[in-house]
């Protein structure tokens, strides 16, 4: 859509001014944009995670043991820290990703009480082909954006994350 043409969130807003010609119109449509991004990238990250057999919070957990290094093992108490879920959702969804072959549970090395997971080796190399897949499928939705514009847009998503308490905010 060219820049002069109108989308969906002009259409609400203008909406709105008609209702409510007081209302900061201009900030509603920020934060619109900004939610219809999010939501947009997400159902096409949720895509490519469906093509390997996953859903976004089983990914989460996968390449969360994977970028924890060899040997790819955690303790669900760190996941859970990690992932900021419950122990009872982590083990949901642990319980799914061993039913499909990607982790295993094993005895903790010093702590026969305890036990870690851990990716199996079919799940570590399905990973490193789809975090390729995952930085390319990211790298087209922001091709829209100059090399210019994409660092702008960390700039600013970085301070309004450090005004909203976001995650990224560091």
């Amino acid at each position: 859509m060219s820049p002069r043409s109108p989308d969906q969130i002009d259409a609400l807003v203008g909406q709105w001014a008609a209702q409510h010609p007081d209302l900061d119109l201009e900030t509603m449509a920020r934060a619109a944009r900004i939610m219809e991004v999010a939501r947009t990238m997400e159902a096409r990250i949720a895509a490519r995670a469906a093509e390997v057999g996953v859903d976004l919070a089983e990914g989460d957990i996968l390449f969360t043991l994977r970028r924890a290094g060899a040997p790819f093992r955690l303790s669900p108490s760190a996941l859970s820290a990690s992932l900021l879920v419950s122990s009872g959702t982590l083990t949901n969804r642990l319980d799914r990703l061993e039913r499909k072959g990607f982790i295993r549970r094993v005895p903790h090395p010093s702590d026969r009480r305890s036990t870690q997971v851990e990716l199996t080796p079919a799940a570590v190399q399905a990973l490193d082909v789809a975090i390729h897949r995952h930085v390319a499928n990211e790298q087209e939705m922001l091709a829209g954006l100059n090399d210019r514009e994409q660092a702008q847009l960390d700039r600013l998503l970085r301070k309004l994350l450090q005004h909203l308490g976001g995650v990224g905010a560091s």
